[in-house]
């Protein structure tokens, strides 16, 4: 390699090396939100980045995934809306409401379902969302409760 080759590929490796810690140490990252196509127009200038600081954040809204119910998937397609907690900064919990839970056999008449987390309305229940499945996990130790 020549002298010249050397020396431009050392300036470039020193700029990217510069420039990539400055951005690791910006408290006050940006973001364009024209690069995610979420949404279409406005929508999109009002995206709250908030939600995806934290691994598998989701941005309120309603979206289609897969279920499992303690470990069998019940569908591989249910719109389900994702809602800002209102305890927890940042963070969104996906709602299943009372017609959903029937389909999946759940007595619904048993519980007051509200649009609060799964674990309020079904207590002893859990639900974790996998971005990289698509897939919402719920667990209920009870099992499902027969109507």
């Amino acid at each position: 390699m020549t002298k010249m080759k050397k020396q431009n590929l050392l300036g470039c490796a020193f700029i990217v090396v510069t420039y990539s810690s400055y951005a690791a140490s910006s408290d006050n990252a940006t973001f364009d939100p024209n690069f995610l196509k979420m949404s279409d127009g406005e929508e999109a200038r009002h995206l709250d980045l908030k939600y995806f600081m934290r691994p598998g954040g989701m941005s309120p809204g309603t979206y289609t995934v897969a279920i499992f119910l303690n470990g069998v998937k019940v569908s591989t397609e249910e719109s389900v809306e994702f809602i800002s907690d209102k305890k927890q900064e940042g963070v969104t919990f996906p709602f299943f409401n009372q017609f959903i839970l029937a389909s999946w056999g759940v007595d619904v008449d048993k519980y007051n379902i509200e649009k609060e987390p799964i674990d309020k309305n079904i207590p002893g229940s859990t639900a974790s969302f996998s971005a990289k499945d698509n897939a919402i996990y719920i667990k209920n130790p009870s099992g499902v409760d027969e109507k």
